[in-house]
């Protein structure tokens, strides 16, 4: 990989990087032709194992070394791990299967590297962005990308599973962006960290909380409240008014294109109950479509004057493992939703039909290990769909 340098006369002196494995990068500079090529080691002894993640960037060349991306910059000075103590995301590539199979790229300021999470639930293939403008990380991002590569301002990539297709993945959407993705529906979720912060010894309680959010026809938000448990707290719904604009189902002229959409500014998480807790998580989720947006996250806590119990478990942070819809199977009893799950994750769902409200009081659901299966009335009605999450 080339790589141009800075050197004390403040010019540009080319220069190629060799990745020996992991033990060690070498520096090669000079010239064949005038017999002045020069070998030498860089500063630290690392290298990676997945050879398409090595990428050029504005700030050097980054690669998944065995310990997280690293960058080696115009000075040819290696990096720390970007993400290290907490700071941003190691884990993924730390323990990922298959290190020769990973796949990255970069373009327009962001990094996006795929790999296989060995760490994470069902070991999933996940890609983790890197903002180099920002500093910031987002993911995972589900999409099983086989290939990518940068493409104008945009990314080309494959999809695994997919076959002979390639696929425009744009990091920042547009107009002509679109939300379905080889026949499957996008969707999000956004997941807070413990909240809040008091540093005291006591419960609080939440009544009353807020989210920015800008809104599109049809495209609900549900919010989860978890204890650091995973206990579900409360789940409530920030409801978008209208109805999609369906091609050949309006008057030309007359209709707003993918129907009404809101502002960003705040929505009210109407509580059915006080959340009572000493931290807790928030998870955002929902269908991905062009409007969407979510801001800032407002709550007016009141610390209480007992403390927690000494017994109380400290455990991880429970996650959303997969979100989706289902519709139940006509003329049967059982749906079997396959997807990422196990025994011990919790599935919440919630009907987006007339039909299926009118059944959701009677079916029930058992998680399993890579699937859920439900039990509900035997009609013929073939629209009983509902949106769900699993976490765990």
């Amino acid at each position: 990989m080339g790589l141009s340098l800075f050197n004390q006369m403040g010019g540009i002196v080319q220069g190629l990087m060799v990745f020996k494995g992991v033990d060690n990068i070498f520096q090669i500079t000079g010239d064949a032709t005038l017999a002045t090529l020069s070998l030498n080691s860089l500063n630290v002894a690392t290298g990676t194992n997945s050879p398409n993640s090595v990428s050029t960037t504005t700030k050097g060349i980054v690669f998944l070394a065995p310990d997280g991306l690293r960058l080696i910059d115009f000075y040819a000075k290696v990096s720390d791990p970007i993400g290290k103590a907490g700071d941003g995301i190691t884990i993924p590539f730390f323990f990922q299967l298959t290190p020769s199979r990973a796949n990255a790229s970069f373009n327009s300021g962001v990094f996006r590297a795929q790999v296989q999470n060995g760490a994470a639930v069902g070991s999933p293939q996940q890609e983790w962005w890197y903002d180099f403008v920002r500093d910031v990380w987002s993911g995972p991002h589900t999409t099983k990308v086989s290939m990518i590569q940068p493409y104008q301002t945009t990314f080309l990539i494959t999809m695994q599973g997919a076959g002979a297709k390639i696929f425009q993945s744009d990091q920042v959407q547009s107009a002509t962006s679109g939300y379905v993705e080889n026949g499957v529906q996008l969707t999000y979720s956004f997941q807070s960290a413990f909240l809040p912060d008091t540093d005291q010894m006591a419960e609080n309680c939440i009544i009353e909380a807020t989210q920015h959010a800008a809104l599109a026809a049809g495209a609900n938000i549900v919010c989860v409240a978890l204890d650091p448990n995973g206990v579900v707290l409360d789940t409530v719904t920030i409801s978008a008014s209208g109805t999609p604009t369906i091609w050949g189902q309006f008057t030309w002229g007359q209709a707003l294109w993918q129907g009404a959409a809101t502002a960003l500014g705040p929505q009210q998480l109407q509580w059915h109950q006080p959340l009572v807790f000493q931290r807790l998580s928030l998870a955002f989720m929902g269908q991905n479509t062009s409007g969407i947006k979510l801001g800032r996250l407002h709550l007016r806590y009141q610390m209480l004057g007992y403390l927690l119990s000494q017994n109380y478990p400290v455990k991880t942070l429970p996650a959303i493992q997969s979100i989706g819809s289902f519709t139940l199977n006509a003329n049967a009893t059982i749906t079997t939703v396959v997807t990422t799950c196990t025994t011990t994750c919790t599935v919440l769902y919630t009907p987006v039909t007339p039909d299926a409200g009118n059944d959701g009081a009677t079916t029930s659901c058992v998680p399993g290990n890579g699937q859920f299966v439900l039990t509900h009335a035997n009609n013929s009605r073939t629209d009983r769909t509902f949106d769900y999450v699993v976490i765990g």
